[in-house]
């Protein structure tokens, strides 16, 4: 018999006796070892627990940035898309453009986008006849928006692609026009008309951390891809 005295309220809830036993430090050293299973986790389960846990986190953390990159460029680039489609509305039918500062350009014949490279926005707007023309002009222009990238994505390329007549050419500075009344295209670089056998420009957005690349590409003929 390993323990004297034992009531028969201890013989029939067993359990519950070695439970109380345990608490008071009564419970003999022959069966402290056996109360695992009464006691819930040992510390080394906790231990092992804790430590899956905090791999799990660890994982889920490192991969989190990129995650938050990837969304916001993917972002950018449909924006971009569609930024590009609504400056082609504007021109193709009868509308009053909303101006940045709360004003409304009624009927406005050319409206563009202006890039520069390595910035993390870009400038939509309005070209006025007077001061230079096919590309956006500060003192003169007309501004629509000023589209801010998230998560510091800039934009890593102004480029047009070799075709036909049309030769490899990478800008600093890159204006995307659209003519009434058919949306006509017209492309600038640098300040200086680009020539119309390039059939279309890229513009290439980049994310800071991790080098993560989308492209938005726009065609003379009027249409926008994305790669």
């Amino acid at each position: 018999m390993l323990y004297q005295g034992l009531s028969r309220q201890s013989i029939r809830n067993p359990a519950s006796f070695l439970m109380n036993q345990y608490k008071e430090r009564q419970i003999p050293k022959v069966l402290r070892p056996h109360m695992n299973v009464l006691t819930g986790f040992t510390m080394v389960e906790i231990v092992v627990m804790l430590a899956i846990i905090v791999f799990i986190s660890a994982v889920v953390l490192a991969n989190f940035p990129g995650f938050n990159e990837n969304g916001a460029l993917i972002r950018g680039q449909q924006e971009l898309a569609s930024n590009f489609r609504r400056l082609q509305s504007y021109v193709l039918s009868v509308s009053n453009v909303p101006l940045q500062n709360g004003s409304l350009e009624k009927n406005p014949p050319v409206v563009g986008a202006h890039f520069d490279k390595g910035a993390t926005s870009y400038i939509l707007f309005v070209d006025s006849p007077t001061g230079a023309l096919n590309q956006y002009d500060v003192e003169n222009d007309k501004l629509i928006a000023t589209v801010q990238f998230l998560r510091r994505i800039s934009l890593n390329k102004l480029y047009v692609v070799a075709g036909g007549a049309c030769i490899n050419q990478e800008f600093l500075k890159l204006d995307v026009v659209f003519r009434s009344p058919e949306a006509r295209l017209t492309l600038s670089g640098d300040g200086a008309k680009i020539s119309d056998s390039c059939s279309f420009a890229k513009i290439e957005m980049k994310t800071p951390s991790l080098g993560l690349v989308r492209t938005v590409s726009v065609w003379v003929t009027g249409q926008i891809g994305m790669q």
